[in-house]
């Protein structure tokens, strides 16, 4: 009978530390949902405004990468992991760059202005 309601407090304690956690954080939750919903809503508006050859390029894509994990059942996570990064390295360091010089640029016409 104990171990029933130690059992039932404990689970009632996680939920209301999650309802907690969500109340006191519902604006970000609010904004990522928002973003995600952006992103999706522009892939899906790319692929279709995508040409054809674009389109085939893509689905053959995602389905080379279905049919690997299909077939060897194991995904590399840090293989797959190094590939991402080294594809998506040159656009982290050209928004970086970009952030550097716009921050650089207000904090110059900041400073001159006074």
């Amino acid at each position: 009978m104990q171990n029933k309601r130690t059992k039932r407090a404990r689970k009632t304690s996680r939920i209301g530390i999650i309802q907690t956690h969500i109340r006191n954080n519902l604006k970000n939750y609010v904004i990522v949902t928002i973003i995600f919903l952006v992103g999706v809503v522009l892939g899906v508006l790319f692929i279709n405004n995508a040409t054809e050859v674009k389109q085939e390029e893509i689905s053959s894509y995602i389905n080379s990468f279905i049919d690997k994990t299909k077939n060897d059942g194991n995904i590399d996570y840090i293989k797959l992991f190094i590939n991402s990064v080294k594809m998506n390295l040159s656009i982290a360091l050209l928004l970086w760059f970009a952030g550097l010089t716009v921050i650089r640029s207000i904090c110059s016409i900041w400073y001159y202005m006074f």
